[in-house]
This record gives C-alpha cells, structure tokens and sequence, in this order.
C-alpha cells in the first residue's frame, strides 16, 4: 500500500464574492480526496509554492493570514502525522480525521465513529442505489442504537444479533433485513481494513439471513382480464398500460419503461438500453402496443409514459435517481387498484409483468435460450428462475416423448 501525499491547494471554483475555498488534497494509492479547511481567500492572496516548511499559503499582509497559517498548517502536520502512524488507513478514512481536525476534534481518539466512517463510504459509492442503500441500513442502525456515536469496538457478535433481531421485528421482509445486514458488514468491514488495531472482525461467518422468493406470473386468465380492463380512472389507466407496455416490450424492466422516450420508438421497433445490464433489447411495436400508446402520444411528453420531466438529461445524477424512484413509485401504488379491478389473486407488481412474459413466451416456444436473450439475461439459470419448476403435466408429456422415441427404436428391426 503507497505512502498518501498532502497539500494545500485552492478549490476548483470561487464563492460569488471572488473567494476561493482553500482545501487539504489528500491521495492514497491514486484515490483523491479533497478536505475542506474552512479558510477561504482571494486568488491573488494565496501562494500555491507554499510548503508544510515554510507554513505561508496566504500572503503576508492579506486579511486573516496570522490566522489562518498556523491552523492550515496545524491541519497539514497533525493529517500527515496520523498517516504516518497508521499506514493501513485508505484516503476515506484520512479524509474523515481531516475533517476532525479542522473542525477542531482530535486527531487521533481512543475509536473512529462507525456512523461517520459509513457516510464517507456511502460518499464515494458510485452507483446512487447502493450508496442510498447504505444511508438506509444506518438510520436503521441509528433508531436501535439511539443518539451518540458508534466506536468499531462497540461492534460485537452479540450486539450484531441484537440489530438482528429487532430488525426482523421492524421491517416485514426477510430479504430487507439481509440487505441491511450485509451492507452493514461491508462498510464495518472495509472501516476494519483501514483501522486495524480494532480487528479481527467478530462477525466473520455470521449467518445473514436470504429467503428466495417465488417467481410469481399472471395466469392466461388473469393476463386477458388485465387487458380487457376498461373504464378505470387515469392513473390506474396509466399503471395498467404501463404493466402492459412491459409485457409486449418482452418483459422489459419498470426503469427501462419508465425511461423510454418517443425516439425509441421508431420503424415499427422499440429499442430499449437496459439500465441494469446495459444491453439493448429490440422489439417489434406489437399492434397491441401501438394502439395502447396513442393516447400518451397526444400528450406531446418527451417521456412515452409523461412520469419524468421533460429536462431529465440535464437534472443533476442524484437528482434523476429520486426522480425515476419517485415514478415507479406511482406505478406501484396505483397497479393494487389495477388488480382489484380485475379480481385477481395474484399481486400485480411490475416485475411480475416481466416473470408473466416468460412464462408466456416459454409455453409457446419451449425455448429457454430464446428466452434468455428476450429477457437480456447474461446467464441461462437466471432464466431458469424465471420460468419456474414444469408442472406435472408438463414432464409426463416430455416423459412420454423421451421413453416413446426410446422404446421405438429399440423395438424398430432394421
């Protein structure tokens, strides 16, 4: 692991009074991290030759410069002392004492506060969802643990157990609950790596809970009484031919759908770019699907569906991410209606209009590769998921093909 460098620098852009932020670069092994100081001059007033030796980063004689030298190279010196005695600390984990220092906290306190140190990992996620996902499992982590820090030490199998089992009392889901649980450990067990005086880990081999859902799919039944649906108000009307766009789109994802866009729709084709996977799946505009999307047409939206603003593209990442979450959103909440409305006994959810179209495609096709590349799988058990276990009729017929072909050619005399 490399030696991680320091300086004081100025920040990439001045406040609307010409100053600039004057920050503590920190790199590690070619990740950089800029730390705020809290000093702030104009460009004329700071010397970027400046040195930890000579400590006059502000000009002599500018407003605040007897000041603010000796607190920026306080920082300097007491950032890099830390490193230099705890070598395995990454950048997140300097960028947090940093931090603590310019605020005026030690450097170096009996134990790093667990609840910081996973706000600097959720920071430098790169994917929004698991960085949200992180924040998520720590306010849960913060209403059992209460007000006050978190020390590593304070992590014990035993405490662990604890979360555990008031989390299964909380959320309804077995699976929500090993999500948490696994997010915690990989932010604790990345803090470990950095501050390894509190290893070994005690959570080493602990048993996160996982339940695999069902597949669930619409029958043939239910999927005609879904279409027939007629007379619903507009947006249960929307979240059904929503679900239904879905389904004629060779089960497309609700995101990709509620992504699409009218210039995806062209020469009687629908090119859908996965957001998950990244590969493009190109459908025919099924008649059905056509008809279904007339009326949205003449609402003149830029977004097939209208559940995204019009500037999308030019909303800020964080800001897009809450914007399709908040879409969906209505989705969901509106296809229960859907459901009553049609009487159904299976839950109308939009990823069961995906697990629907390859039930469907499967009993016409008995192609499960076929259907694999529908779908955009990039593993062929995934769609084995996704088609579920045959029913009893199913393999008595394959049997009977398998053991007849058999039995024919045994007895065939040439």
């Amino acid at each position: 692991m490399g030696a991680a460098s320091f300086r004081i620098i100025l920040g990439p852009r001045p406040r609307t009074d010409g100053r600039y932020a004057v920050v503590l670069r920190i790199t590690k092994n070619r990740v950089v991290r800029m730390v705020p100081t809290g000093v702030h001059v104009l460009e004329k007033n700071f010397n970027p030759d400046a040195t930890a030796e000579t400590g006059k980063w502000v000009r002599k004689g500018s407003t605040g410069a007897a000041t603010y030298n000796p607190a920026l190279l306080n920082l300097y010196l007491k950032t890099h002392d830390y490193a230099l005695h705890h070598p395995a600390a990454d950048v997140e984990a300097l960028a947090v004492v940093a931090r603590r220092i310019a605020g005026g906290e030690d450097a170096d306190p009996a134990a790093p506060d667990l609840f910081e140190l996973a706000e600097a990992d959720a920071a430098r996620q790169r994917k929004l969802s698991t960085a949200e996902g992180i924040r998520c499992a720590f306010n849960s982590l913060r209403k059992f643990h209460g007000p006050g820090p978190l020390p590593l030490p304070s992590v014990t199998r035993a405490y662990f157990q604890r979360w555990d089992n008031w989390l299964r009392t909380q959320v309804g889901s077995l699976n929500t609950v090993g999500v948490r649980l696994a997010l915690f450990m990989g932010v604790y067990h990345r803090a470990l790596a950095a501050h390894p005086d509190f290893g070994p880990s005690p959570l080493t081999k602990y048993p996160v809970p996982h339940q695999r859902a069902r597949k669930q799919a619409l029958t043939a039944d239910e999927l005609r009484r879904v279409v027939a649906l007629d007379s619903l108000p507009p947006r249960q009307r929307r979240a059904r031919d929503f679900w239904l766009a879905q389904f004629y789109m060779f089960g497309a994802r609700s995101v990709d759908v509620v992504l699409l866009k009218w210039d995806q729709i062209e020469n009687g084709r629908v090119l859908v770019e996965q957001r998950k996977s990244g590969k493009h799946i190109n459908s025919p505009l099924l008649p059905a699907l056509s008809e279904l999307l007339q009326p949205y047409r003449a609402e003149g939206r830029r977004y097939v569906f209208g559940l995204l603003p019009d500037d999308f593209e030019t909303r800020s990442p964080e800001r897009q991410h809450k914007l399709w979450r908040a879409a969906r959103k209505r989705i969901h909440y509106a296809l229960p209606r859907v459901a009553a409305a049609a009487g159904l006994t299976t839950p109308l959810q939009t990823h069961i209009a995906r697990h629907t179209f390859s039930r469907v495609a499967y009993a016409a096709t008995k192609d499960a590769r076929l259907i694999q590349q529908m779908l955009g799988h990039s593993k062929l058990d995934v769609t084995e998921l996704y088609l579920g276990e045959l029913t009893t009729d199913e393999t008595d017929a394959g049997a009977a093909k398998v053991y007849g072909s058999a039995t024919t050619a045994a007895t065939t005399k040439p």
